[in-house]
């Protein structure tokens, strides 16, 4: 990815998924107030949420620097008219929608596996 895209121009805005981690504090990397952070942010659910909000958005495989262990992506996203911080706050809105509804999912499938379970008795 990174090949493809000239980062160092400056024609590009990065985004990572803890940026929006409630679990992390600013001073390790979260860029948006709690209130509009979530529980573990995946790079799916960021680029679900940047589809939702009308952008173009490129998913590469990178460590955010101050984590550099944890390998959860980033994503790259053509500059656009409005500043990076007001995208983080519509990026962040966005993906909180998308967390609720994933979680929702994931507990209607937790149901239906015990459901299922249940029956088999």
């Amino acid at each position: 990815m990174s090949s493809e895209v000239n980062l160092r121009k400056g024609e590009y805005y990065v985004f990572y998924p803890e940026y929006f981690d409630k679990n992390l504090s600013r001073a390790q990397g979260r860029r948006v107030p709690k209130k509009f952070t979530v529980e573990t942010p995946t790079i799916e659910m960021l680029a679900i949420a940047a589809k939702r909000i009308g952008l173009d958005p490129k998913v590469d495989s990178a460590a955010y620097p101050r984590l550099w262990w944890e390998m959860r992506g980033r994503l790259i996203i053509k500059k656009q008219d409005l500043p990076k911080t007001q995208l983080l706050k519509n990026l962040a809105k966005s993906l909180q929608v998308v967390h609720e509804y994933m979680m929702k999912k994931k507990q209607e499938k937790a149901k239906e596996e015990k459901v299922r379970k249940k029956k088999k008795r």
